[in-house]
């Protein structure tokens, strides 16, 4: 019998609730760092956590492929110590057949119905929230709570500068 994982803190998840705080969903390949990996990785999260630092309320959940190899604990500690413990979760892993299924009406963009499908399990699916990935075909387009970017670069100055705004714009 496989044990159960834990979930998130139900007195972290009832505080968001009620304070109606975003939530971050992270990718990290062409994020954290550029894609294709060629070099050292995780070195545009100093830019992402220098954004967190600002916002202490806002938690993250990773949305990463990097999910589905390493367990959470191992991801946590590539952040640093002051942010590692605002990683509240991962977002599960959904195939076709999942989405169809979901009880809420989740996208037919992969990346998004599992971030979608995490705010149904955890909070609510009308939550705030802000995704950054560089795979803008993985949510519906225009989707407004995508901070898309570069993947040969991954998230650089310019891209704090619109997380700060997008926080700003879904803070209460």
């Amino acid at each position: 019998m496989t044990p159960a994982i834990p979930g998130p803190d139900p007195q972290i998840l009832a505080a968001l609730r009620h304070a109606h705080t975003p939530v971050i969903f992270l990718d990290f390949d062409g994020v954290t760092h550029p894609e294709p990996t060629s070099g050292p990785v995780f070195i545009q999260l100093p830019w992402i956590e220098g954004v967190l630092r600002a916002y202490p309320q806002v938690p993250v959940v990773l949305s990463t492929s990097w999910r589905e190899s390493y367990p959470i604990d191992v991801l946590q500690s590539n952040f640093s110590p002051d942010i590692s413990p605002r990683i509240l979760d991962v977002t599960p892993v959904m195939d076709w057949s999942a989405r169809l299924h979901h009880p809420a009406l989740v996208s037919r963009a992969s990346r998004q119905a599992e971030i979608e499908a995490w705010l149904y399990a955890n909070l609510t699916i009308s939550h705030p929230w802000i995704a950054i990935d560089d795979r803008a075909h993985w949510f519906e387009p225009g989707c407004r709570h995508l901070l898309f970017t570069n993947r040969r670069t991954g998230f650089t100055g310019p891209d704090a500068e619109r997380l700060h705004q997008m926080l700003l714009e879904r803070l209460p």
